[in-house]
């Protein structure tokens, strides 16, 4: 159904989504909040940069998720490159060795209970998810990797949200994922209320 055809006959949230194309629609909604990322952080312009470019990147994977149930592992490879960068170019301003250990916990806190509930039951989740999670976790490493964990809580939450009003035992989940890892990082915004501010 086309955005017209919605403005023109208005439904309700739970029939949208129940749509064939509502996976795309959730994917659309990512460069929206990533956009807002710089605004809401209130990091050092490189940090921004790349944070912002994996989610971009990683929207690219959910988008092909949404529709072929596989994430390919050239984008998720590409999702890595932005974070490296910040890493390994000191000459732009990039936090260097100081920032691995945050990325490394941040892509443990986010993909080490996807890899447990793949291993478990691989039809469930397949191993895509958790390399996806990888990149995005360490992303969000670069800001602090406390926020990795609360982005799986949202990640989960909101596809079971969806999975529930579609009425569908099984969804795409790297859309859920990149979205999760976006409102994470908007969150901050909320001056005072959350562990790592």
């Amino acid at each position: 159904m086309s955005v017209l055809a919605i403005v023109r006959r208005p439904q309700p949230l739970a029939t949208a989504l129940r749509g064939d194309r509502a996976p795309t629609a959730f994917v659309a909604v990512i460069p929206v909040l990533a956009a807002s990322i710089p605004w809401a952080l209130a990091e050092a312009w490189w940090v921004e940069f790349g944070v912002t470019a994996v989610l971009l990147i990683a929207a690219g994977a959910a988008l092909v998720d949404s529709s072929t149930h596989r994430i390919p592992d050239r984008i998720v490879l590409w999702s890595l490159v932005p974070t490296a960068i910040v890493i390994a170019a000191p000459a732009i301003g990039g936090d260097g060795p100081t920032a691995v250990p945050g990325v490394v916990f941040g892509a443990i806190g986010f993909a080490l209970p996807l890899l447990a509930v793949h291993l478990a039951a691989p039809s469930a989740l397949g191993f895509g998810d958790v390399k996806l999670a990888v990149s995005l976790g360490a992303a969000l490493g670069l800001v602090d990797w406390r926020m990795s964990v609360a982005a799986l809580c949202l990640a989960s939450g909101l596809t079971a949200a969806v999975a529930l009003v579609r009425r569908r035992s099984s969804l795409p989940f790297a859309p859920g994922l990149v979205v999760g890892a976006a409102l994470v990082l908007l969150l901050p915004t909320l001056e005072g209320s959350l562990p790592w501010r």
